[in-house]
């Protein structure tokens, strides 16, 4: 179910054609939830998003620094 929940909320944000915070009260009709069950899965979701969006740029980062280190050991090594 909650992948289910996740790629339709995924979906409906990549749309554009609503604001966000109108997705619980969506999801309440949509999946049948109470107004706390909605309001708990969209908060367990953009929690889920925040941490996709940590781990995107954690992988910049360490794509930055193993191409900062590569250059400075080809410096090294040519010394």
């Amino acid at each position: 179910m909650r992948n289910e929940l996740y790629t339709w909320l995924d979906d409906l944000r990549a749309s554009g054609k609503v604001n966000m915070m109108s997705a619980p009260q969506m999801m309440e009709s949509r999946f049948g939830f109470t107004p706390e069950e909605a309001k708990m899965n969209f908060y367990q979701w953009t929690q889920h998003l925040q941490r996709d969006e940590d781990a995107k740029k954690l992988k910049v980062v360490n794509s930055e620094v193993n191409s900062e280190w590569s250059e400075n050991s080809k410096e090294v090594s040519e010394d």
